[in-house]
Formats: structure tokens, C-alpha cells, sequence
């Protein structure tokens, strides 16, 4: 008797929708838990244009939608957020990459769009995008919908089905909201975070709130979190290509024209790289000092900082025992190997107040390897805020500190930094504020 056998095409896991549900709830419970004032989304945000080579970045907090919009997601309140960094073919791509496992989620990187960008979820349970590389007659336009492929015979979302396309009708509304945010789109990203609401948390039986986070904001909460001109002085302090961080609040997608005003932080002075600067290798350099100032309104900061890159006693750091490792597989075997990272380091002031006196970049938060980076007199005693910045290759696990010295030696104008993080190149999840008493 003849048989016929019958093979799969490969003996690899396939991953689920469920998983990837299971996934993103993971890490917002346990990488990227949000205080609820909105600073671990604007930095990831501020992150993502930046890594786009962006110059600008405009949020607009948004009322109503658009009420016969085909696309449910964009008829109630939301946010909108528009950078005019290049939308990449590989952004786009890595823009719909799964997480992997959640428990190495902070150290598995999906370029600049990975585990980062998914904070957005702390809000919202779906987002819609649209992008433009460098020809304004080709746009990419979609939806990220953790949902969709949740049911049992279909990649739709068998709950929500509109959520997961974007048709021309819709996507020409959000072309005219990016046109009128940056004055033309021929390169950029727009993204539109539908805040959730009761009607989206409709994944339980019998009437149970459910879905990828509990938290619901209005649109009330999200104008708070640009109440604080200097927190996004600070990060922008920080940011290689961005000049300006511009927020407000308009009535509908179509009204950005007639909006409130809510922050217009900007650098007016600044030239790419000058301050924290970019770095593709890690050849040494001088260790440079910058200076600069930032404009929000009636308000002024004066920026002072220090940029190192390839000083030996960063790059000895990744030598030592306790450096972390990742478990790498090469051809069905594990090898550990370490984690990669550049050897650069920045510490940033804002306020003009106070000038680093001593800066170090250590490993893991056990390792007490000290590096003194830059020495100079100190200026004052007056508040200020300061936060230190490492920029890593694919990823890394670093603890940064500084100390911070006044003209008066009393203990109150003495100020230690220290921080730790896990992320890739430039992660704003590792920017921290600090104030001298």
C-alpha cells in the first residue's frame, strides 16, 4: 500500500494576534509604566522624531473628529501628532513588526519604531498613520490594530473590522490636518491616537471593561501634560536633529488653523549635532562642552552641557564582568555575547544655573565605575534642571551619573545623578529631571 504524506512548509512556533494582546499588555504594566501625566509618551515621541531626523514636532490636542469619518477610530477625541522626519520604507515595516517575548521586549529592537512607540497604548487601542518619505504624490497610510486577527478565520478585527483600513476619504482628511500642522507633507509622519473610550474596551463578556489598558484620558487630562514648558525643554535639550516641540488644542482634525496655543518650545539658534550630537561609530573625540538657549514664550533657558564620545574609560566599561550579556542564536546554538552600545555620554543642564563638574557612565546600576569627563568651575547655586543621556548601538543597559557643583559648598548645593536604563540608541525612557533643592 502507497501513502501519501503530508508537510507543513516549516516546523516553526507560529505567533498569534493573542500573543502579540498578551505581549503589549506586558510591557505597559511592566517597561513602560506611565505616571499618568503623559512623560513616558511625549519622550517616546520626541524619541521617534528625533531618530527621523526630524526638525519639528507638533501635537494637537483634538476635541472631535471627524463625526461620518468611515473609520470609527477617527470619530471621537484624539491626538494628533506631526514631525516632518522622513517615513522610511524600513520605518514602515518596522512600524507593524511583532514585540516578541515580553520579557525581553526592552532589549529586542524593531528599529526606531519598536517597543518604544507602542507606549501609545497606555491610551488608545488602535492608531492610525500616515506617512510621506520624500515625494509628496506617494503616501503610506494605515492602521496599527494589535486586534485585528483575534477571530477565528480572518486577520480583520472581528469585533471592529472598520479599525483596521483607512480609505481615501479619511486619508485625505488626515493629509489636509498634516499639510495645515507643517505647511507641507512631502516628507513626515502624522499619527492619530484615538483616546480610548467606553465603547473600545468591549473585548469581555457581559459587560466588562477590557482591552490592552484601563487608562482613559479626555481631552482636558492631555492639555495638562504640556502645562510644564520646561520638561519639554529638557528633552529637547537633548535632541540631535529637533528644533522645535509645538503643542495645541483645536476643536476638530480640520481646525488646527484656529487652535489654542498650549506650548511652543524651540531652539532658534541651534545647528544639528552642536549640542548632544549623533553618532554612527564611536571614534574618539575631544570631549566638548556646548552652550545654547531654548525659547517657550516669555520664558528663556540657558542650555549647558558636555558631549563625550569613545573616552577610554566609557569604552572600558563594556569590558568589565558585569556588563550585561544577551543570549544570541547562531545556526540552532546560544552564544552570549555584549550587549552592544557606543561609547558616548551626555549630560545636559537647563537654566544656566549650574555647570557639570563631574560626569560618569557605568555599567550595570552595580558597577561603580567612575569616568570624569569634563571639569570646570561651577557657576551658581540656583536651581536648575539636568539630565544625563547615553546613546547605544542596537541596545544597552547602562547607569549614568553626575555630579553637579555650586560655588557654595553647603550640602544643599550639591546635587548626585544616577540612573539606570535599558534601551536602544538614544531612549528617552532614560531622560530624567532633577532640581537642586
Amino acid at each position: 500500500m502507497e501513502f501519501a504524506f503530508e508537510r507543513r512548509p516549516n516546523a516553526r512556533i507560529v505567533r498569534s494576534a493573542q500573543d502579540e494582546i498578551r505581549a503589549i499588555q506586558t510591557l505597559l504594566a511592566d517597561v513602560y509604566r506611565d505616571a499618568g501625566d503623559g512623560r513616558t509618551l511625549l519622550r517616546e515621541l520626541v524619541q521617534n522624531a528625533d531618530d527621523a531626523e526630524a526638525g519639528r514636532l507638533i501635537f494637537s490636542v483634538v476635541d472631535r473628529g471627524v463625526p461620518d469619518a468611515h473609520n470609527t477610530l477617527l470619530r471621537g477625541p484624539g491626538l494628533l501628532i506631526a514631525n516632518d522626519g522622513p517615513f522610511l520604507d524600513r520605518d514602515w515595516n518596522a512600524l507593524h513588526q511583532a514585540l516578541g517575548d515580553a520579557k525581553s521586549a526592552d532589549t529586542g529592537k524593531i528599529g526606531r519604531f519598536g517597543v518604544g512607540l507602542k507606549s501609545v497604548f497606555h491610551i488608545c487601542e488602535a492608531f492610525v498613520y500616515l506617512g510621506a518619505e520624500h515625494d509628496a504624490r506617494r503616501l503610506r497610510t494605515g492602521v496599527l490594530n494589535p486586534w485585528a486577527g483575534t477571530g477565528k478565520d480572518s486577520d480583520n478585527d472581528p469585533l471592529h473590522p472598520d479599525w483596521d483600513t483607512v480609505d481615501n476619504g479619511d486619508s485625505q482628511v488626515l493629509l489636509e490636518a498634516a499639510r495645515s500642522m507643517l505647511g507641507s507633507f512631502t516628507a513626515g509622519l502624522l499619527l492619530w491616537i484615538p483616546l480610548r473610550c467606553s465603547e473600545h474596551l468591549d473585548r469581555a463578556q457581559k459587560d466588562q471593561p477590557y482591552g490592552l489598558g484601563s487608562e482613559r484620558v479626555d481631552p482636558k487630562s492631555v492639555v495638562a501634560w504640556f502645562e510644564r514648558p520646561d520638561s519639554l525643554a529638557l528633552l529637547l535639550s537633548q535632541c540631535g536633529h529637533l528644533r522645535s516641540v509645538e503643542a495645541g488644542r483645536a476643536a476638530t482634525i480640520r481646525e488646527w488653523a484656529n487652535r489654542i496655543t498650549l506650548v511652543h518650545v524651540d531652539r532658534p539658534d541651534f545647528e544639528r549635532f552642536s549640542w548632544v550630537g549623533r553618532y554612527r561609530g564611536d571614534a574618539p573625540r575631544p570631549t566638548r562642552a556646548f552652550k545654547g538657549k531654548i525659547h517657550a514664550g516669555d520664558d528663556e533657558w540657558s542650555v549647558i552641557g558636555v558631549d563625550a564620545i569613545g573616552h577610554d574609560g566609557l569604552s572600558r566599561i563594556r569590558s568589565e564582568s558585569n556588563w550585561p550579556s544577551d543570549r544570541v542564536f547562531t545556526e540552532g546554538r546560544s552564544v552570549l555575547v555584549p550587549r552592544k552600545a557606543l561609547a558616548h555620554a551626555a549630560l545636559c543642564c537647563t537654566g544656566g544655573a549650574l555647570l557639570p563638574a563631574e560626569y560618569a557612565c557605568v555599567g550595570p546600576s552595580s558597577c561603580r565605575s567612575m569616568t570624569r569627563l569634563h571639569h570646570a568651575p561651577a557657576l551658581s547655586s540656583r536651581p536648575c534642571n539636568a539630565a544625563p543621556m547615553g546613546t547605544a548601538g542596537t541596545s544597552s543597559c547602562m547607569a549614568i551619573s553626575g555630579r553637579l557643583t555650586t560655588e557654595d559648598p553647603s550640602p544643599a548645593s550639591r546635587m548626585e545623578l544616577t540612573m539606570a536604563r535599558a534601551s536602544p540608541a538614544f531612549e528617552p525612557g532614560g531622560i530624567a529631571e532633577f532640581a537642586t533643592s
